[in-house]
C-alpha cells in the first residue's frame, strides 16, 4: 500500500497520467484508509480519498451476546430451573441448518468434539447417531476437512463444524444458519528480548466478528451467538492488529529491500499505514545487521 500510494504521489508530481486506486472490502477501516489515500484539490490542499458503501445481499442474521443471552434465559427461569435447563428436552431442536462454531486451533477443536461425544447425551442429542448428526474438523492440516464438507450429508442430518479461523473468510459454507463464536484466535507475537515467535490467544477484531456472523446468513436467515459482552466487542480493533506490529520484521525488511533496495527501512515503516514503533524498528536492524 505504501509503495502504491508513493508511486501514485510521483505521478501526480511530475504532471504524468496517474492510475485510479480502487480498495473494496466488506470490513474495511473506512476512516483509516480514506485518509491514508488523500487526493489533492485545486487550492493545494489534500482531502480524504472518497468512498462508497454498497450494500449487501445477504439474508438478516440476529446478533446474540453473551450477557443479553444469559438475562433472556432468567427473565424465563428461576434460578434453579436454570440450573437445571441442561436436562430440558427443548434442547433436541431437530430444525437443520450447520452449526459453525469457531475455536483457536486443533487441539481446541479435538478437546471439543469430544466434550460433545461424551456430553451430548445429556442434552439429549446423541452424536454417535450419524444419520442426524455429523461433526467435521475444519483445519488448514486436515486436508479431508474440507473435500468432507462438500459431501452431501442425509436431509435430516445436522452438522457441527469445528473450525479454526480459517472458516472466517477463505471457506464458503452454503448452509450455515447457526455460529457460535468465543471471540479468540491464535495469532503471531515476536518476543524483540528472546528473539522468538509465539503463537498467543488474542481477542478478536470488529472486522473479523463482522465476517463470522455472516457465515450465517449467505443462503438463509441465521443466528449469530458471541461468547462475549456487547460492551467488550465495542473494545475490539476495528480490524486486526498489522503483520508489522506484532511479528518480526525480518520478512518486511527483506520485502521492502527487494522492491526498492535503496529504500530506508525507518522512513518505510514510519509511512506505512499503521507503523510499527520506531524503537522496534531501530532494535530489529541491529539484530539482523541490515
Amino acid at each position: 500500500m505504501l509503495f502504491l500510494r508513493n508511486f501514485v504521489g510521483q505521478r501526480r508530481g511530475l504532471g504524468l497520467h496517474a492510475p485510479k486506486v480502487i480498495v473494496m472490502s466488506a470490513t474495511l477501516d473506512v476512516g483509516l484508509f480514506a485518509s491514508y489515500f488523500q487526493n489533492g484539490v485545486d487550492n493545494g490542499g489534500r482531502l480524504p480519498a472518497r468512498h462508497l458503501r454498497i450494500p449487501g445481499r445477504a439474508f438478516p442474521v440476529g446478533k446474540h451476546y453473551l450477557d443479553e443471552v444469559i438475562e433472556s434465559l432468567s427473565s424465563f427461569y428461576s434460578p434453579r430451573a436454570l440450573s437445571l435447563l441442561i436436562d430440558e428436552p427443548q434442547t433436541a431442536n431437530t430444525e437443520v441448518g450447520s452449526i459453525l462454531v469457531f475455536l483457536l486451533g486443533l487441539r481446541h477443536i479435538m478437546a471439543v468434539e469430544s466434550a460433545v461425544r461424551k456430553y451430548g447425551k445429556m442434552l439429549g442429542c446423541d452424536f454417535s447417531d450419524c444419520s442426524r448428526y455429523k461433526i467435521l474438523q475444519l483445519h488448514s492440516n486436515l486436508p479431508d476437512g474440507q473435500k468432507e464438507l462438500f459431501s452431501p450429508v442425509p436431509r435430516a442430518c445436522r452438522r457441527v463444524i469445528l473450525s479454526t479461523d480459517v472458516a472466517e473468510t477463505s471457506i464458503t459454507i452454503p448452509d450455515v444458519k447457526f455460529v457460535i463464536d468465543p471471540g479468540k484466535v491464535n495469532q503471531r507475537i515476536h518476543e524483540p528480548h528472546s528473539r522468538t515467535t509465539r503463537f498467543a490467544s488474542c481477542w478478536i477484531s470488529q472486522s473479523s466478528a463482522a465476517q463470522r456472523a455472516g457465515r450465517a446468513g449467505r443462503v438463509q436467515a441465521g443466528e449469530y451467538f458471541a461468547l462475549f459482552k456487547r460492551d467488550m466487542h465495542k473494545s475490539f480493533r476495528v480490524t486486526r492488529f498489522p503483520g508489522m506490529m506484532r511479528e518480526d520484521l525480518q520478512q518486511a525488511t527483506l520485502q521492502v529491500k527487494r522492491t526498492v533496495s535503496s529504500a530506508s527501512i525507518q522512513d518505510t515503516s514510519r509511512d506505512s499505514i499503521e507503523p510499527p514503533d520506531a524503537a522496534k524498528v531501530d532494535s530489529q536492524l541491529v539484530t539482523y545487521n541490515f
